[in-house]
C-alpha cells in the first residue's frame, strides 16, 4: 500500500511539473476544457453522472484514480460543486465497497482463514474498534478499507460517519490542489499536496501508536502485536 502511495504521489508530481512548465500542455488542457464544456452544456446530467460514477469507482480502487478528472471538473463547475460531486461519488463507492466486503467478502475470507479464527478476529476487533481508531483507519487506508469494515460487519452508520469525515477532508484537499494546478499556482499546489501526505502520514503514525499500545490488529499488515 505504501509503495502505491509513493508511486502515485511521484506520478502526480511529475505530471503537475510538466503542466506548469509546458505552455503546450496548458493550451491543450484549456482547449479540451472548451470542448468538454460545450458538450456538458448540452448534456449536463450525463456528464455529471459520469463524473460521480467515476469517482465512486475510484473510491473502490485507488486514492489516486480521481486525479486525472478532478482538474477538468474544477474548470467546468468550480471548487464548491466539484467538492460536492466528488464527495458524493466517493461515498457511493465506499458504500459499494462495504457491501462487497460484508456480503461477498465473508465467504472468500472463510476460504483463507479457519472459521474459528475468523470469528475470534471479528469479535476481537469489534470490541476494540472505537470511534478514534475507526476514523484513523479510514484516514490511513482511504481506498480499500471499506471492504475491511464490511468484512468485520462494522456498524454501517458508524462506518458512514467516519467515512464522511475522512472523505470530506480529502475531497477538499484534492479539489483545492486541482484548482491551484489549473490556476497555475505551483507554490499553492505543492502546499496542498504536502497537506494531503502530511495528513495521511500523521494519521498513520498515530494509528500505529494506538495499535501498538493497545495490542490490537494493525490493518493493512494483517498481523497482531
Amino acid at each position: 500500500m505504501y509503495r502505491r502511495y509513493i508511486i502515485g504521489g511521484v506520478l502526480v508530481a511529475l505530471l503537475a511539473a510538466l503542466f506548469f512548465v509546458s505552455r503546450f500542455l496548458q493550451d491543450l488542457f484549456f482547449v479540451v476544457i472548451e470542448d468538454i464544456g460545450a458538450f456538458a452544456a448540452e448534456n449536463t446530467a450525463t456528464v455529471t453522472l459520469f463524473f460521480v460514477l467515476f469517482a465512486a469507482l475510484s473510491a473502490m480502487i485507488s486514492p489516486f484514480s480521481s486525479a486525472p478528472i478532478v482538474p477538468v471538473a474544477v474548470a467546468l463547475w468550480g471548487v464548491e460543486t466539484t467538492i460536492a460531486l466528488l464527495l458524493l461519488g466517493w461515498l457511493l463507492g465506499d458504500i459499494f465497497a462495504y457491501a462487497i466486503g460484508r456480503f461477498a467478502g465473508h465467504p472468500i475470507a472463510r476460504q483463507l482463514i479457519r472459521e474459528e479464527e475468523l470469528q475470534k478476529y471479528e469479535l476481537y476487533f469489534s470490541k476494540h474498534a472505537t470511534f478514534v481508531r475507526a476514523l484513523l483507519a479510514r484516514l490511513v487506508f482511504p481506498a480499500e478499507i471499506g471492504y475491511g469494515f464490511g468484512l468485520i460487519r462494522y456498524n454501517f452508520g458508524a462506518y458512514m460517519f467516519v467515512t464522511f469525515i475522512a472523505e470530506a477532508l480529502f475531497a477538499v484537499l484534492t479539489v483545492e490542489a486541482a484548482d491551484a494546478l489549473i490556476s497555475l499556482r505551483p507554490a499553492m499546489f505543492i502546499g496542498w499536496i504536502l497537506a494531503i501526505f502530511a495528513a495521511i502520514g500523521c494519521c498513520y503514525l498515530l494509528f500505529r501508536f494506538i495499535s501498538r499500545e493497545n495490542k490490537i490488529l494493525v490493518w493493512g499488515r494483517i498481523q497482531c502485536y
